[in-house]
């Protein structure tokens, strides 16, 4: 059906593989299972299969205005590879669903194939699609420029689709609709407008790509079985291959008539008037705050400005008398008159464009809340768009935590095995230096006894002698004191006695 490679070996790119379940979280499985589930209870007429472009296309207002309307299923899956996307829609998600079309997203993944490896990966699909659906149409979508400056990997992805376009059969029932050449600028560089990290879509981004696709499928759809079948004449194919090629015509003559007409001296010299006009209006509008008589001299100034640069633009039409751009001297001279009447109403221009900036303000601020929700709705989604990303890169860096951590287990294990076994050396090797410094404390001690106790036994005697003689000292002092006492004691007693019985007969008073 289609042209391919000419070895008889399959393209590296064309042979079903599912992807390698790395994190251990079997997502990419899951995803899969509900495709497969999706096609037992729904009936779609378009179904897109492929890997992150399409996937991320239902998070944005887009799917829901063009696609979802049109009875569509999604079944992207971020990073799929044309191995990949084969293998699942041979494992289940292409059963119990007939969708009139299919739009096919895939390539920018297979980083390991060459440009013609991912061109023959890609009709590989197309083939299967063919073959499984034969009445339906399928619209390959061309490989998108990714960078934000020309660079190998866009090269490549232009190379695959010069090739998908060379070997795809007119008219046939697989086209080609390459709708990425809008997003480059002149200079070749991508806006982050348009692509947020320079490969995935923004929400404008998918609006400017989404448009020619959404034409496309409605011409699809409404195209009876006979039409899609028999061109019309001229053998160009039927209007919904006319309405693909045409888009792709569109954007490529457009952007040749950018590169083939750069300006010409007379739209520099209009540009270098526009900007100096540009100028002395800034000049205007920044003096709105001063004193009228500093206006007057500015307003002044700005004339003789003009005047001066009005000769000089004569001089210079004044050179292109006799050449090929003789004619534009001639307009140039009819329109001498209005530059007088612009000089005379400049104060009068300058006025009017401030009120009318007062005015928008005024038309503006009503909208602020309004603009304030747009911006939040578009945080929301850059954040939904984001998110996936986000939770691949928490994912690897579980992984790397869980694989240091099993790294380093066996060496804190072995550690710790190792600072048993030191415990228990240094153990062993102190335990008789201890030993031995205890058997000498012992032995000392035992000979400091020995030595003692002769002289521990003699004090004992001296100090038993000492105490026995000083009791027989004191026996008679001690009878005399106790007979000098007794009197003393009596009549202190005595005492006592008459106190207590005064107190007495006080108390029963």
């Amino acid at each position: 059906m289609f042209s391919g490679m000419s070895s008889d070996e399959p393209s590296p790119a064309a042979l079903p593989e599912p992807v390698e379940d790395v994190h251990g979280d079997g997502r990419w499985m899951s995803q899969h299972t509900r495709f497969v589930q999706e096609c037992k209870d729904a009936e779609p007429d378009v179904l897109f299969v492929g890997d992150s472009m399409i996937q991320l296309m239902r998070h944005h207002d887009i799917w829901r205005e063009l696609f979802s309307p049109l009875h569509a299923l999604n079944f992207g899956i971020g990073g799929d590879t044309t191995c990949n996307v084969l293998w699942r829609l041979q494992n289940g998600e292409l059963d119990n669903i007939k969708p009139k079309v299919v739009v096919l997203w895939v390539g920018t993944n297979n980083h390991q194939h060459s440009a013609e490896q991912v061109a023959e990966g890609v009709l590989a699909v197309a083939r299967l699609l063919t073959s499984r659906l034969p009445r339906a149409k399928v619209i390959i979508m061309g490989l998108l420029p990714r960078g934000e400056r020309p660079n190998p990997l866009r090269e490549k992805n232009a190379a695959v689709n010069a090739l998908l376009r060379a070997r795809l059969p007119r008219p046939g029932p697989v086209l080609l609709l390459d709708a990425g050449a809008g997003l480059l600028a002149p200079d070749g560089s991508l806006s982050q407008r348009d692509m947020f990290d320079y490969l995935h879509l923004t929400a404008a981004g998918y609006a400017a790509v989404s448009k020619p696709l959404s034409d496309l499928l409605l011409q699809i759809l409404e195209e009876t079985p006979e039409e899609r079948r028999a061109p019309p004449e001229g053998g160009v194919g039927s209007r919904s291959e006319q309405l693909c090629y045409k888009s792709l015509q569109c954007r490529t003559l457009t952007h040749s008539r950018r590169a083939a007409n750069p300006p010409g001296p007379i739209m520099k010299f209009v540009a270098l008037a526009l900007t100096l006009l540009l100028a002395v209006g800034s000049q205007a509008q920044d003096s709105g705050s001063v004193a009228s008589v500093q206006l007057a001299k500015i307003q002044d100034g700005a004339r003789v400005y003009l005047s001066q640069v009005k000769d000089q633009a004569q001089k210079t039409l004044d050179l292109l008398d006799g050449t090929e751009y003789e004619q534009y001297n001639e307009y140039a001279q009819t329109l001498a008159p209005y530059a007088d009447t612009f000089s005379t109403g400049f104060s009068e221009a300058h006025a009017r464009t401030q009120r009318e900036m007062e005015a928008l303000l005024l038309a503006v601020e009503p909208r602020r809340q309004e603009l304030q929700a747009l911006l939040q709705k578009q945080t929301e989604e850059y954040r939904v768009t984001l998110e996936p990303l986000f939770q691949e890169y928490v994912g690897q860096s579980q992984e790397r935590v869980e694989s240091l951590k099993a790294r380093l287990q066996p060496l804190l294990e072995e550690m710790r095995t190792n600072m048993e076994a030191n415990v228990e050396e240094t153990k062993t090797k102190v335990m008789p230096l201890v030993e031995g410094v205890r058997s000498k404390l012992t032995e000392r001690l035992e000979q400091l006894r020995t030595m003692a106790s002769p002289y521990v036994d003699q004090y004992q005697e001296q100090v038993s002698k000492a105490v026995g003689d000083a009791s027989e000292s004191l026996a008679p002092h001690t009878k005399d004191l106790q007979a000098k006492l007794e009197p003393l004691v009596e009549d202190l007693k005595a005492k006592f006695d008459a106190v207590y019985k005064s107190f007495s007969d006080i108390v029963q008073a």
